[in-house]
């Protein structure tokens, strides 16, 4: 059975978000990339033998297995990606210059990391209203926030560094969109124009300074990720309870939206969280594993 994107009846509809929810089905049934995953995972232990594209997409999607989402992601930009060392190590699956693989890969890829790309253009700091109905900030609306954030996307798979690149490929390029976006947005504001999605006068990213030293934001959310795999093998929590935990502070679901999805109030949402995450302080200061470090 193919493995559908939940979407809330009462959550705002996005158009560009519900096309790619419509084309899973047609993509996920196409001989093309079944074809393509099956060789793939005849080829690459990465996918762990994963052969089929839902298979794929709920092992991405795991986030109590956090080494095999890490794995499988990792092994789609590998296939996906345009940088030179894709064609400089043996890890390049045979590509030719012009390869209908790299495309599958990237479109399977943008699928595994929709939840997150959705949930963060459904943050509503980019959407800030001031007291006279005007925006804070320059994106016109959410679907051009969606817009732009999608073709982040897909360029960072395109581009993205796989063999220099440290911690999880998912996060990385989730965490690359964040950046970037935040970035386009300081850009648009300081020029008093409009942002918009990439042409030829399009403000280039190259020309806007990348901040220096470590990413604290994915120093926080790696530790996180180290302590609930330990939480979960050592018994500390449930499965459910990473995932919960790892769906509100990773992969930014806010409680509104799984209450949705759960059927139940928000507040219990909060108050479980807040239980499993009192249990898992409790038991990583035993364990000498606690405080994390400070999210950025």
């Amino acid at each position: 059975m193919p493995v559908l994107p939940s979407t809330s009846p009462t959550r705002r509809r996005i158009a560009v978000f519900d096309a790619l929810d419509n084309e899973w089905t047609h993509l996920s049934d196409s001989a093309r990339l079944r074809n393509a995953t099956r060789r793939w995972a005849a080829t690459d232990p990465g996918f762990g033998g994963l052969t089929s594209p839902d298979l794929i997409l709920a092992a991405g999607r795991d986030l109590t297995d956090y080494e095999r989402v890490g794995a499988v992601t990792l092994a789609l930009t590998r296939i996906a990606s345009d940088a030179p060392e894709s064609a400089a190590t043996g890890m390049s699956h045979g590509k030719p210059e012009s390869d209908p693989d790299q495309d599958l890969a990237a479109r399977l890829l943008v699928h595994i990391l929709l939840p997150g790309l959705r949930a963060l253009c459904g943050r509503s700091r980019w959407m800030h209203q001031l007291p006279d109905g005007g925006s804070l900030w320059l994106l016109a609306d959410r679907e051009e926030c969606a817009a732009i954030a999608l073709e982040l996307l897909i360029s960072g798979i395109r581009g993205y560094h796989w063999r220099s690149r440290r911690g999880p490929a998912n996060l990385n390029l989730l965490n690359d969109v964040r950046t970037r976006l935040t970035r386009q947005v300081t850009h648009a504001r300081a020029g008093d124009h409009p942002l918009r999605l990439s042409g030829p006068d399009d403000n280039a990213l190259a020309e806007i300074p990348a901040s220096t030293g470590p990413d604290e934001h994915l120093l926080y959310t790696e530790a996180l990720i180290d302590l609930l795999r330990w939480a979960l093998r050592a018994g500390v929590l449930s499965a459910d309870a990473v995932r919960l935990i790892a769906r509100t502070r990773i992969a930014d679901h806010s409680p509104d939206e799984l209450a949705d999805e759960f059927g139940i109030a928000a507040a219990s949402v909060r108050r479980r969280r807040q239980r499993a995450e009192a249990t898992l302080a409790e038991a990583a200061r035993t364990a000498g594993r606690w405080p994390l470090p400070e999210a950025a």
